[in-house]
């Protein structure tokens, strides 16, 4: 069907509504967009700020993201969740989250290797220390601690040496010593293990 001269051209860039309908999708829809607008900047303020619930930018958040964000939280028995877009991100999130100068690491000695990297090499080059202990032996980890042990940080199975960590014996003694116990759950997910229930 041709265009007749005079007729406005549908817009094929600028986001159209959506179709009219008395009934809502059974599944939440994806939303791929990555910019969000807002009526004025007053608006986009009070979002940043967060006055008021909403969306600026897609690696800030998303509907989506924020969707599945609740969905881990209940799997994992959490307050909050945080999505990432990598498992790595979400590691270094956490360690360069928390950590400060003058901290120690005390981390699995069979951790994933860009783990370790991050942890061994990268921590100390900002004046975070590292050791590496056994996770699957509470006691050895319990000796590896010193003073200034912010956190331990450990894989459920290691990867890909598949080593068991004793999570709840070193819940417990992030517990007595007073230091955050940071744990990768991947391979056993929180179907299997939820680590928060174990101090983690």
């Amino acid at each position: 069907m041709e265009q007749q001269p005079n007729q406005p051209r549908p817009s094929l860039v600028r986001r159209t509504a959506l179709p009219a309908s008395v009934t809502t999708p059974l599944v939440p829809p994806l939303c791929p967009s990555v910019v969000y607008r807002a009526r004025d900047a007053s608006e986009m303020d009070r979002v940043y700020e967060g006055a008021e619930a909403g969306f600026t930018y897609a690696r800030e958040g998303s509907p989506n993201a924020e969707l599945l964000a609740e969905k881990l939280a209940g799997l994992e028995g959490a307050e909050r969740t945080l999505i990432t877009s990598s498992g790595m991100s979400a590691v270094s999130a956490v360690l360069l989250g928390l950590l400060r100068s003058g901290d120690h690491v005390l981390a699995g000695n069979q951790l994933y290797g860009r783990t370790h990297r991050l942890a061994s090499r990268e921590l100390p080059r900002f004046g975070v220390a590292c050791d590496l202990a056994d996770a699957s032996d509470a006691a050895a980890v319990a000796a590896a601690v010193r003073p200034n042990t912010r956190m331990i940080l450990v894989e459920v199975v290691s990867n890909p040496l598949l080593r068991v960590a004793d999570v709840a014996a070193l819940g417990e003694l992030a517990r007595q010593r007073g230091v955050l116990l940071v744990v990768d759950n991947t391979f056993p997910t929180p179907l299997a293990l939820r680590p928060l229930a174990h101090g983690a």
